[in-house]
Order: structure tokens, then C-alpha cells, then sequence
């Protein structure tokens, strides 16, 4: 079985608007990059270790470009999105969003994908290990079709989203995605899995978000000198490191 990690990535020009409180535009740019390569390090490691194959879906030839690097397919987000070509756009949320990951995943899908997992871009903590849990939870699912979501903090937004097989359920990131993604499933009548991790629950949208993952990083450094704070660091919910067992080597 093969997993596709899907990461869709806007304009770096247009990010982390909602940190204009506290960022001016050039150190936003610089912070959605920061974040981007953390991503884009996690699934370069998942390709290397699991075979899984990751895809950049983004309007911006500077990210493409930049996925190429890490030996990610970039993929250009169809400028006609998201209207027309029979994509299952929802009228929740992000349209333009939800539409260019239903084109990574048929994209996916084409290329004999089982599953995919969508991650943002904007994940400080993920590690390796994160997308192993995950793809490990969608597995012990016995079921043709299955589900596991990881939500925000305020278990709001969806921080990371598993769908076994790909196209299994449409869609429906924005403001709320979390419950919404959570009602398709019981409708749709598939396995399913919450991941509440306070790693993965982190993403940097707010003031508040960047406050957070900064006294982190301060407190990562004061104890562990010279780590990365992108490396294991314990505020997750499973404090122990999980080895990789044979299933998960093979997927």
C-alpha cells in the first residue's frame, strides 16, 4: 500500500496574513518559509524511510521550485480551480483550498495511491514520527474506507487529515473543518480516528500561535542545547517515541 502526502501551499506573498498584528510582510514571508521547509523536511524522511510519495500542490512556481529540491513532486495548482472540471468543491470553508487537494488527489490517485494524508504547511512541530502514528491508526481500521483526523488545539480546524482510500470523503477545510470532516464520516459510514495531539495540534495562524510555539523553543533550548526545535519535543500526547514496527516499514 502506497500513502501520498498531500501539502497544499498558497502564495508565500499571501501568508500569515493574520500575524500583520505582530509581523511585518517580509518577516511573514520568512516565517511561512521557516515552517514550509519543516514540512517539506518530514515528508523528504517519509519518502526516504517509508516510500511513501509526498505532492506540493501550490500556485506558486517559487514553492514548486522549492519541493523539487527536497525531491517532492510539485504539482501547479490549476489556475481554473475552483470552479468547473467536476471537482467536489463544497460551499464550506476554502473553496480554492479544498479544490486544489481534490486535484492532488486525483493527481494521487493516478499515480496508485491507497491513501493520502493532508498536511499544512504550517506545522512546527511535526515529525516523522507524527505521520507514522497516523498511517499506523488508519491501518489498525479494519475497514474498506477509513478516516483519521488529527484536530487544532481548538479542535476547530483540521491539522492533518488521512483518507484510506483516496477520495473516500470531499473536502471541507476552513473554519470548522474539524466537526464537518467528523459528520461526513458517520454519513459516509467510515472507520474513523481522532488524533488529539498537542503536537500536531499546533499550527501558527495568530499572535497567540506564534507566542506559543516561540516559548517552546526558548524552553527546548534552555534544556537541550543545541536540538532542533523541530525534533521530538515532549508536549505531545505520546510521550514516549514510537519505534516503527514492520507494518509501518512496509507500507
Amino acid at each position: 500500500m502506497t500513502l501520498h502526502i498531500l501539502i497544499p501551499v498558497k502564495h508565500l506573498s499571501d501568508s500569515k496574513s493574520r500575524l500583520a498584528p505582530v509581523l511585518a510582510e517580509q518577516e511573514r514571508q520568512a516565517l511561512a518559509l521557516r515552517l514550509l521547509r519543516g514540512v517539506l523536511t518530514v515528508a523528504q524522511q517519509a519518502q526516504q524511510q517509508f516510500g511513501a510519495a509526498a505532492i506540493v500542490v501550490s500556485p506558486d512556481p517559487a514553492v514548486l521550485a522549492l519541493a523539487a529540491t527536497y525531491n517532492l513532486t510539485p504539482l501547479q495548482e490549476d489556475p481554473a480551480l475552483p470552479s468547473g472540471y467536476g471537482l467536489r468543491v463544497t460551499s464550506y470553508g476554502e473553496p480554492t483550498l479544498n479544490a486544489a487537494l481534490e486535484q492532488a488527489t486525483a493527481h494521487a490517485r493516478a499515480r496508485g495511491a491507497s491513501a493520502v494524508l493532508v498536511l499544512p504547511a504550517d506545522l512546527p512541530l511535526l515529525t516523522l514520527a507524527d505521520v507514522a502514528r497516523l498511517w499506523r491508526a488508519s491501518q489498525q481500521l479494519y475497514a474498506g474506507a477509513a478516516m483519521v483526523i488529527a484536530p487544532d488545539g481548538q479542535e476547530q480546524g483540521t491539522n492533518a487529515l488521512l483518507v484510506r482510500p483516496p477520495g473516500a470523503l470531499a473536502y471541507q477545510f476552513g473554519p470548522g473543518s474539524f466537526q464537518r470532516h467528523c459528520q461526513q464520516a458517520r454519513d459516509l459510514g467510515l472507520a474513523w480516528h481522532i488524533d488529539r495531539s498537542a503536537r500536531l495540534g499546533l499550527d501558527v495562524d495568530l499572535p497567540a500561535d506564534l507566542e506559543h510555539w516561540l516559548a517552546i523553543e526558548q524552553a527546548d533550548n534552555a534544556w537541550a542545547a543545541g536540538q532542533s526545535p523541530l525534533e521530538d519535543i515532549t508536549m505531545h500526547d505520546d510521550r514516549h517515541p514510537t519505534p516503527l514496527d514492520d507494518s509501518t516499514l512496509t507500507f
